[in-house]
């Protein structure tokens, strides 16, 4: 297979490996800087793209993010792209996963949960030289895509690259800061949790799950943060169907937006099989319509016990801006965070990649 087309936007890449971008404005720096749920190499179609690798490895399309909702109910086609970071050319294989719409993405949630290709295989094979985008030479194919028992609810997708040798296989996690690493320091996957809305709706909601795996370590303390860009005026609110383990309410009550980058935040207690629902509710304002690509975020934090400061540090796992962002926006401080997970619900733009 022919490496495709362009060259690498940005080449002071520092993931030796071929990578999936967390974001549009990743470079392949090492940590990175966020955010981390909005990976744009993983493309949803409802029909197979003939040319995909040509059509998705240009410089205008490797500069767009399209949606990766599914339809529902009918066959869906993903196609995974990346870029390889590494000195010389690469070949690896590709993985992709789903999950009912989660918080925090840990692998025991969808591990299991593989899609295969239209040739009934695993993965998709890429092959790139240094510095070059390509894309899977297959499309993951998504049959009769189950509709979810709320309405409200989406998807998130996981996209793996793994070395023919195996050189980067689902990890173990087992300590919120094994799922900060995953997140924010291993380019080797992409996470999409992203659902799209419709900014013209007077009122839509979202449900997610924060489910915590029983093979996690004790109880600890989770900060759940919501900031909105481009809903001035809107209202917005968050809500769990179970209370925290201290038997206090989970819930950010309805209140005005009132700038952009404004957060909201709580901090609740979480231990090993704790489980609950999300629902986040918003409602326009009078007249009000959200431009595309305005967004709602939902963040998950791990307030960083001082018994594993040195860890999380020689990890990277600590980013001082969102500390700073944290204590001056919503107070939290002066104790370190790492960062766990985010949903983002984002105003509809993109439009989808060609078919034809």
């Amino acid at each position: 297979m022919t490496p495709r087309n362009a060259s690498n936007p940005a080449s002071a890449s520092t993931y030796a490996g071929f990578y999936l971008r967390n974001n549009l404005n990743c470079n392949g720096a090492v940590p990175s800087p966020g955010p981390y749920d909005l990976c744009p190499d993983i493309i949803q179609s409802n029909a197979a793209i003939p040319n995909a690798q040509s059509t998705l490895s240009t410089q205008q399309s490797w500069a767009q993010a399209y949606s990766t909702d599914p339809t529902l109910a009918q066959t869906n086609y993903y196609y995974v792209r990346g870029i390889n970071g590494a000195a010389a050319s690469v070949t690896s294989q590709v993985y992709l996963y789903y999950t009912p719409a989660q918080l925090i993405l840990f692998p025991t949630l969808w591990k299991n949960n593989m899609l295969s290709t239209s040739k009934g295989l695993d993965c998709v094979n890429v092959q790139a030289d240094a510095g070059h985008i390509d894309v899977g030479d297959d499309a993951f194919v998504w049959k009769n895509t189950p509709i979810p028992a709320d309405g409200s609810t989406y998807y998130n997708f996981i996209a793996q690259v793994n070395g023919v040798d195996n050189s980067n296989p689902i990890p173990s996690v087992t300590s919120w800061l094994d799922m900060s690493n995953l997140l924010t320091q291993n380019l080797g996957f992409g996470f999409r949790n992203t659902s799209y809305i419709d900014g013209s709706a007077q009122n839509w909601y979202r449900r997610m799950m924060l489910e915590v795996p029983q093979s996690m370590e004790q109880a600890q303390q989770l900060i759940i943060s919501l900031s909105a860009t481009g809903f001035v005026g809107a209202t917005v609110g968050l809500l769990a169907d179970m209370f925290g383990s201290n038997q206090q309410p989970i819930m950010m009550l309805p209140s005005q937006i009132k700038q952009d980058g404004a957060t909201t935040s709580i901090t609740i207690p979480v231990e090993p099989g704790f489980s609950t629902s999300l629902l986040i509710e918003c409602w326009n304002g009078p007249g009000q319509t959200p431009a595309p690509g305005s967004s709602i975020t939902v963040t998950a934090d791990y307030l960083v016990p001082n018994n594993q400061l040195a860890q999380a540090a020689g990890l990277g796992l600590i980013n001082s801006s969102r500390n700073r962002s944290l204590h001056q926006t919503v107070g939290v401080g002066p104790q370190a965070v790492a960062m766990l997970g985010a949903a983002s619900f984002v105003v509809a733009n993109a439009t989808p990649p060609s078919s034809s």
